[in-house]
């Protein structure tokens, strides 16, 4: 079996997270309509890893403990996102995933993580959300999501 090469002038590594209640219900969040992408369409916190934005401790990174670079960056994300602190060291990757577009020479890599939230939680959304909702799997399925390349409903299969 023969396949094209991959000609990728850029990476882009992004993450998402479930955060998950007891009760089996996880948060979504309803991105703004001033969005650049998916506006009005309901999303987990997460976001790209984007170089100025990454505290790196070159010693202890690399452990997918607290110290993670990842795991540092959705840490932020979620506090920024939603109000919520979350420790780094309780997240666990339950999605890899790549794509590439080859409009843009863009390779992409993905991760999906699923937080268990042990109390509960007050929200607190940053201006990137409008609303939010707890929803069931069930529930998340009639949501409109728009144009994500189909991580956010492989990664609730996931959970």
């Amino acid at each position: 079996m023969h396949g094209t090469t991959l000609d990728w002038e850029e990476i882009k590594v992004l993450g998402k997270v479930i955060l998950k209640r007891g009760n089996g219900r996880f948060l979504v969040l309803r991105r703004s309509m001033e969005a650049h992408r998916r506006p009005g369409c309901w999303d987990f916190p997460g976001g790209n890893v984007e170089p100025e934005n990454v505290e790196v401790d070159y010693v202890n990174s690399g452990r997918g403990d607290s110290t993670d670079i990842l795991n540092k960056v959705m840490v932020r994300e979620v506090e920024e996102e939603t109000g919520v602190v979350i420790e780094g060291d309780r997240l666990k990757v339950v999605l890899a995933a790549s794509g590439f577009d080859p409009s843009k020479k863009l390779f992409v890599i993905a991760l999906g993580y699923v937080y268990e939230l042990e109390d509960e939680v007050r929200i607190v959304l940053s201006d990137e959300h409008t609303e939010y909702a707890w929803v069931t799997k069930e529930a998340f399925g009639e949501l409109e999501v728009g144009d994500d390349g189909g991580m956010l409903g492989s990664l609730v299969a996931r959970v």
